[in-house]
């Protein structure tokens, strides 16, 4: 797939395996290291402010038509729930945040994509109901956008794609993600 102009951009989910492993559904995938814009643990507050000139550094690899899968909004809502409370105020502000990263890739030329999450504890209820209706957020802000909404818990779904301690996909569940992202883009 690295002959197409695709890229990666957003938090730890396009980049870190469970255990730590820096590979993530972007290498898989073959993308480009220049189109690969995974940052552990960034926010969608961070890539909307351009903080460190993330964003720009991102779009200044972009040529128009080039597509864009973003994974955002997760950190947001775990460090806004850190002290044990989500106000409506932090939800909003996540979603604003992240519609203004879809609208300034929208700007430049690029076909995004906006992933969702899956549920990375199987059988932890709570977890289902949190992931689902974190989905069900990006959804709304990707079809207000003019952005694809890109279910990723519909291609995370052996055993083996999560190992039941970490938040984020195994190597197996990268490369099914990777598999997913290829299918995608090529129809």
């Amino acid at each position: 797939m690295s002959m197409l102009r695709v890229h990666s951009l957003g938090d730890s989910w396009t980049c870190i395996e469970a255990g730590g492993t820096n590979q993530g559904w972007q290498v898989y995938a073959g993308l480009f290291p220049e189109h690969r814009h995974g940052i552990p643990g960034s926010t969608a507050a961070q890539w909307a402010v351009d903080e460190g000139g993330i964003l720009t550094a991102a779009t200044g690899t972009m040529r128009p038509g080039d597509t864009v899968f973003v994974s955002l909004i997760g950190n947001d809502f775990r460090h806004a729930i850190s002290d044990g409370k989500l106000t409506p105020q932090e939800v909003e502000a996540a979603c604003e945040n992240l519609a203004a990263v879809v609208v300034r890739l929208r700007a430049a030329g690029a076909h995004v994509i906006v992933m969702g999450y899956a549920n990375p504890y199987p059988g932890n209820d709570v977890a289902a109901v949190a992931a689902n209706s974190l989905c069900a957020m990006i959804r709304r802000i990707a079809n207000d956008s003019n952005a694809k909404y890109f279910d990723v818990a519909r291609h995370l779904v052996m055993p083996d794609h999560f190992d039941g301690r970490d938040f984020h996909p195994t190597a197996a569940g990268h490369k099914a993600i990777a598999r997913a992202v290829e299918q995608e883009v090529n129809g």
